[in-house]
C-alpha cells in the first residue's frame, strides 16, 4: 500500500490543491464534525424544517459563509411510503455568496451524510465562483460534481459524516398480525469509495498534531479502514505533507475562518404547508353529502334496552327483555334517519356545514350533493363539458388556419 497507487496519490494531490486555494487551517486545525448527538443535538423530525436544522448544522460545522435557502419542491400528495423512506436534497445553484438546494423528498436514512456532501459541494461551488475552480465536472449553474463534493466535505472537517454515509446498511422489521415484516437494504450517499474517503481521513489524522476523537463515532467497517490505513501511513507523514504542499505552511500564521456562535437559520421556501403535503386530493374538487345516523343511534338504542331490560330479568319478568330492545330499535332508526351528518364524497371524512375544504383530503368543497353517486355524476358532466369545449376551440382555430 506503500508507494501509494496512482489513483491515491491523485487524491491526495487534488486534497492538496482545495488546501492551497481555501487555506490549511480547516483541514489541520478545525473540528471534525463526529455523527453523533454532541455535534447534532437539534431534535430531529422527519420534516423539512427538520432537514433545516440539520443543513444549517452542518454548514456551521463547516465554517461557511453563505446564505443557504432550502426550498421544498414537494406536491401535495407525493409523500414516500414504506418503512425504509429515501430522502433526496440536492444543490441547485451556488455563487460566492448564496447556495440554494431542493428537497423533493425526506426520509429516515441517513440525512446529515447526505447534507455532508452536499455541503461539500457548495463549498467547492463558492470556491470557484470567488476565482479559484477546481478539476472536475460542474453544471451549468455551477453545481460540482459528486467526487468534488466528496473531497470538499472531508476537507471541511465533515468527513466522518460522509464516510459513514458512504456505504450503510439499514433495516427495519415489523409484525402485522401473523405475519413478520423485513425491508433491508444498502446506501451509498456520495462521489467517492468508502475505501478512498478511508484513505483520506487516515491522510487527515496522520498529518495532524491532535487526536481526531470524531473518529471513535466511525462505523465499524469504515473504522477498520481507517486504522488499516493508519498503519500504512503513520511512518510517511512527512511524504504525505510534501504530497499536500503543507510541508511548509506556518499554521499559527494561517487566518481561522469565522463562525456565529449558533448556526444562522437556513431559509426555507415552499409553496405548501407541511400538514398539506399528506393530502392526497389539496386543491382538487370534492362535495358534501348527507348521511343518516341511524347505522349508530340504532345499535346503541338497542344495545341501551337490553341493559334496561335486564334487572327485570333478574326479579323473573322475561317480558321487559323482549319489549325494550325492540322499543330501542325502533326508536334508534326513527331517530337516527331524522339526523344527517355531512360527510366528503372522496374520503367520508366527517363535515360541518360551514367547512370549505376537507382536512383529511384537502379537497375544496364545491357544493353539496345528495350521495355519492351524484358526485360522480356531476364530475362526469363536468369532464364532457370541458372536453367539448377544447374540442371547439381546436376546431376554431384550425378553420382560421383554413381562413388564412
Amino acid at each position: 500500500m506503500w508507494p501509494l497507487d496512482p489513483e491515491h496519490e491523485r487524491l491526495v494531490r487534488e486534497l492538496g490543491a482545495l488546501i492551497a486555494k481555501a487555506g490549511a487551517w480547516r483541514f489541520m486545525r478545525g473540528h471534525i464534525a463526529a455523527a453523533n448527538k454532541r455535534d447534532y443535538p437539534d431534535p430531529w423530525e422527519e420534516t423539512r424544517e427538520g432537514v433545516a436544522r440539520a443543513l444549517a448544522r452542518t454548514v456551521w460545522h463547516a465554517r461557511l459563509d453563505l446564505e443557504v435557502t432550502l426550498e421544498d419542491v414537494r406536491q401535495p400528495g407525493e409523500k414516500i411510503g414504506g418503512r425504509l423512506r429515501k430522502t433526496n436534497v440536492e444543490l441547485v445553484r451556488v455563487d460566492a455568496t448564496r447556495a440554494e438546494l431542493a428537497l423533493s423528498a425526506v426520509g429516515n436514512d441517513d440525512v446529515a451524510g447526505i447534507l455532508a456532501t452536499e455541503v461539500g459541494r457548495a463549498f467547492v461551488g463558492q470556491l470557484a465562483h470567488r476565482g479559484h475552480p477546481l478539476r472536475g465536472g460542474a453544471s451549468a449553474e455551477g453545481v460540482p460534481d459528486l467526487a468534488s463534493a466528496t473531497l470538499g466535505a472531508v476537507y471541511l472537517g465533515l468527513g466522518v459524516v460522509a464516510t459513514n454515509a458512504s456505504r450503510y446498511a439499514r433495516a427495519v422489521g415489523e409484525i402485522v398480525g401473523r405475519t413478520a415484516i423485513h425491508e433491508h437494504e444498502i446506501d451509498q450517499i456520495g462521489g467517492l469509495d468508502p475505501d478512498d474517503l478511508a484513505f483520506l481521513l487516515a491522510v487527515q489524522a496522520t498529518v495532524r498534531d491532535d487526536v481526531v476523537t470524531a473518529l471513535d463515532t466511525l462505523a465499524r467497517a469504515h473504522a477498520e479502514a481507517v486504522t488499516q490505513w493508519r498503519n500504512v501511513l503513520d511512518d510517511h507523514e512527512s511524504e504525505l505533507l510534501e504530497l499536500l504542499d503543507l510541508e511548509d505552511v506556518d499554521l499559527d500564521a494561517t487566518t481561522t475562518p469565522p463562525r456565529p456562535e449558533t448556526p444562522r437559520p437556513v431559509q426555507i421556501k415552499a409553496a405548501w404547508a407541511e400538514a398539506d403535503l399528506d393530502k392526497h386530493n389539496h386543491g382538487l374538487r370534492v362535495y358534501r353529502y348527507p348521511e343518516t345516523q341511524a347505522w349508530t343511534t340504532t345499535p346503541l338504542a338497542s344495545l341501551a334496552g337490553v341493559v334496561v331490560g335486564i334487572p327485570f330479568v333478574m326479579a323473573g319478568a322475561i317480558m321487559p327483555i323482549i319489549i325494550a330492545p325492540s322499543v330501542g330499535f325502533v326508536g334508534g332508526l326513527v331517530y337516527g334517519l331524522r339526523r344527517k351528518q355531512l360527510r366528503c364524497t372522496a374520503c367520508g371524512c366527517f363535515l360541518t356545514a360551514t367547512d370549505t375544504a376537507c382536512r383529511l383530503c384537502g379537497g375544496t368543497i364545491a357544493g353539496d350533493v345528495k350521495s355519492v353517486d351524484e358526485a360522480m355524476d356531476r364530475e362526469e358532466a363536468l369532464e364532457a363539458e370541458s372536453d367539448g369545449s377544447d374540442r371547439d376551440d381546436a376546431g376554431e382555430g384550425d378553420d382560421a388556419d383554413v381562413r388564412r
